[in-house]
């Protein structure tokens, strides 16, 4: 097995293979880890598909959870951007030129640990970034003897919509509580963004003074000025790399139409990243409520109860071979 082999199950568990140690690794990442990772996504995906440059010759995807190998590295970055770039035959060359991570359960310096890796793996990134998504309670599940675990025991499993019904509409989102317990409590959301500074060397993660640097908030409060300006940096760099091209017989005109390209204003629109930060938080909440409910019922649904007694057969009704009147639930035999 050559590459990597990913199988989705249940839309969120995630295996994934590496071929060179030969393990397995299984993850399950949660809504809230991914939230602000997919608005960046799509807008990403947006603008580099409308890149004016042929796609035969230059084309770009936003890749999450893309596995990345070399002689000294394994990895799979949350989000990573790949650009192809291909000759008159259809032989092509790829390259990683972003690399985006989230982090809600792992630490920042794991966090970090990473990011150092990926830049002195790929020292010709042109953007990599961090969004740190921390919990002012650190989760636990209900203990086993509280009162609330007695009454989730004995309770029916909420789906979604009544989860949110029930509790949603005067708590907000950023502390989830049902039951008396918290699922999840948000302390704040950071985004962190580096970008390479032409003619320099690879980027200093470790550096928050370098004017390619910026720091942006989305919870509390919305301040996302300074990493779109700092990210719109981070496109003008990749049109740089596209002009700066050499693909043997390919047309330079076309290469050269990359400099009419104007994306959108901002790559993270701020109305989008609340959106989706409290779909995310939410959806979260409820995976928790649910996967604790269906522990304590060692994950066997109820049976339906019975609304009304099942009717008896009618007095004159006489089975014979071929019709024998059974009790409701019982198979007649």
């Amino acid at each position: 097995m050559r590459g990597q082999v990913t199988y989705s199950l249940f839309l969120s568990f995630k295996l994934s293979f590496f071929p060179g140690p030969q393990y397995l690794m299984a993850s399950s990442p949660s809504s809230v880890h991914e939230c602000i990772l997919k608005v960046a996504m799509r807008a990403l995906d947006r603008d580099l598909y409308n890149i004016p440059v042929s796609k035969d010759i230059v084309s770009f995807k936003a890749l999450p959870n893309h596995f990345h190998e070399s002689d000294s590295l394994y990895a799979v970055p949350d989000l990573a951007v790949r650009m192809w770039s291909c000759n008159h035959k259809g032989i092509c060359s790829a390259r990683t030129i972003w690399m985006l991570e989230s982090a809600f359960s792992q630490s920042d310096t794991d966090m970090m640990d990473k990011l150092r890796e990926y830049v002195h793996d790929l020292p010709h990134l042109l953007v990599v970034g961090k969004i740190l998504i921390c919990q002012a309670i650190p989760y636990h599940k209900p203990t086993p003897n509280s009162a609330m675990t007695a009454q989730l025991r004995e309770a029916w499993l909420m789906d979604e919509g009544q989860f949110a019904g029930n509790f949603g509409s005067s708590t907000g989102y950023s502390q989830i509580v049902a039951s008396g317990h918290p699922w999840l409590s948000l302390k704040s959301v950071e985004i962190h963004v580096w970008t390479h500074e032409p003619g320099g060397g690879p980027i200093d993660v470790d550096s928050s003074h370098q004017a390619g640097y910026a720091f942006g908030t989305i919870f509390p409060t919305v301040d996302l000025d300074s990493v779109n300006n700092t990210l719109s940096c981070g496109r003008e760099l990749t049109k740089e790399a596209i002009l700066e091209l050499n693909v043997p017989d390919a047309d330079q005109r076309s290469l050269d139409c990359a400099v009419f390209w104007t994306p959108h204003a901002h790559i993270l629109e701020p109305e989008d990243c609340v959106r989706a930060l409290m779909d995310g938080a939410w959806a979260t909440a409820f995976r928790r409520y649910r996967v604790f409910h269906r522990e304590l019922l060692n994950l066997h649904p109820r049976p339906h109860r019975r609304r009304h007694q099942p009717r008896k057969p009618h007095e004159n009704y006489l089975p014979n071979n071929d019709h024998v009147a059974a009790p409701v639930g019982e198979v007649a035999g």
